[in-house]
């Protein structure tokens, strides 16, 4: 996962900072984020010293997402599928729209 941290009223910096997975000094680098339960996952970020009012974007990987579709099933198996059933319909359809393999990025 990856935070960005722009300035709200102006950016003079833009600030990225990795978030390693784990509190209290477990989890490695480049690790994805593991969830804790179906909405809520821990991390660190390092040398953050930052002070105003700033938006921010998180950047997930693919496992990260898996890590959290699994905790969310594990904790509430009909939502799950639900929203699962619901996505896979939409990728479907979007698939027949464009008429090619819209394959995830590398």
């Amino acid at each position: 996962m990856k935070l960005t941290f722009r300035g709200q009223s102006r950016v003079v910096y833009v600030h990225e900072h990795p978030v390693t997975p784990g509190s209290y000094g477990r989890g490695r680098s480049g690790a994805p984020i593991e969830w804790s339960s179906a909405t809520m996952a821990r991390g660190r970020v390092k040398g953050l010293g930052l002070s105003g009012d700033f938006r921010i974007e998180f950047q997930f990987d693919e496992a990260e997402l898996r890590n959290w579709l699994e905790k969310y099933i594990e904790e509430y198996p009909a939502n799950g599928l639900k929203l699962v059933s619901e996505m896979q319909t939409k990728a479907i359809i979007r698939l027949s729209e464009s008429g090619e393999d819209a394959a995830a990025p590398e």
